[in-house]
C-alpha cells in the first residue's frame, strides 16, 4: 500500500504550488483557475480523511498534478510571448528609424566615418526631396543635400556625389561652429514657420531654395569646406557614389 505520509507530503506541496500559480495566473486563465480552485477545495475537504481513505485522495492528487503542469506550461508560454513582444517592439523601433531614412537606403556606399577633406572642390550643391517627420513637439522637414565634388588621387581624377539628409537646425549648428573660424559667413536664411503665412508646400519649397543657396555659398569657400565642422556636416550618416551613376 502507498505510504500515507508520502501522499500527505505530496498533498501539501501540491496545495502550495497550486495556490501560488493561481495567484499568478488569476486574470489570464480564468477557466483553468476555476477548475484548479475546485480541486483545491476538494483537497481541503479531504485533509482530515486522508489517513483513512488514501485511494480517492491519490486519484485527486493525480488530477492536481496534471492541472499544475498545464498551468505551468501556460505560464511558460506567457513568458515566451512577453519576450517575443519585447523583440517585436525593438524591431519596430529599428524599422521606424529605417523608414524615416528610406530615401537614403541603397543610394550609394555608406560613409562609415568622417575623413578629413573628403569633400572638396565642390562643383554643385543640390537640395531636394523634402520629407516631413513627426517630432516630439512638432513636425519637421529634412532635405536631401548632395555635393558634386571633383576629387583627385595619385592614380586618377574622378567626380563623386556625397549625399546626406539635413534639416534647417543642422544649418544653424554649422553656422554657429563656422562663426568661430574668424571668416566672414553669408547670413543664414531667416527661420520662419509655415504657420506665419502661405501654404506648407510653399514654405517647404522656399526653405529648400534658401538652404541650397546658403550651402552653395559656404561650399565656394575652400577654407570653410576644409573645416572639420563642414566635413562632419557633409559626411555623418552620409553616402557617396560616382557622378556617372547620377544622383536620382
Amino acid at each position: 500500500m502507498t505510504n500515507i505520509y508520502i501522499l500527505y507530503d505530496q498533498y501539501r506541496d501540491s496545495y502550495d504550488n497550486a495556490s501560488y500559480l493561481i495567484s499568478q495566473l488569476q486574470s489570464s486563465y480564468p477557466l483553468q483557475i476555476q477548475y484548479a480552485q475546485q480541486l483545491l477545495q476538494q483537497l481541503a475537504a479531504v485533509d482530515d480523511q486522508v489517513r483513512q481513505h488514501p485511494q480517492p485522495f491519490q486519484e485527486l492528487l493525480i488530477n492536481v498534478e496534471q492541472t499544475l503542469q498545464q498551468l505551468q506550461q501556460s505560464q511558460d508560454i506567457d513568458t515566451q510571448l512577453s519576450v517575443s513582444r519585447d523583440s517585436c517592439a525593438a524591431l519596430t523601433r529599428q524599422l521606424n528609424i529605417l523608414t524615416q531614412q528610406e530615401s537614403t537606403v541603397f543610394w550609394g556606399t555608406p560613409l562609415t566615418f568622417v575623413t578629413d577633406n573628403l569633400i572638396q572642390n565642390v562643383q554643385q550643391v543640390i537640395v531636394d526631396q523634402p520629407q516631413t517627420h513627426q517630432g516630439q513637439l512638432h513636425d519637421f522637414v529634412d532635405y536631401r543635400v548632395i555635393f558634386a565634388c571633383q576629387t583627385s588621387s595619385v592614380l586618377r581624377e574622378d567626380s563623386r556625389y556625397f549625399m546626406v539628409r539635413r534639416r534647417f537646425n543642422d544649418l544653424k549648428g554649422l553656422y554657429a561652429e563656422l562663426s568661430n573660424s574668424g571668416l566672414e559667413l553669408p547670413p543664414l536664411p531667416p527661420q520662419k514657420h509655415f504657420l506665419m503665412g502661405g501654404s506648407q508646400l510653399e514654405f517647404i519649397e522656399d526653405r529648400r531654395s534658401k538652404m541650397q543657396s546658403w550651402i552653395a555659398a559656404i561650399s565656394a569657400v575652400p577654407l570653410l569646406v576644409g573645416s572639420a565642422s563642414f566635413q562632419k556636416f557633409g559626411q555623418v550618416n552620409g553616402q557617396w557614389r560616382f557622378v556617372q551613376q547620377g544622383y536620382d
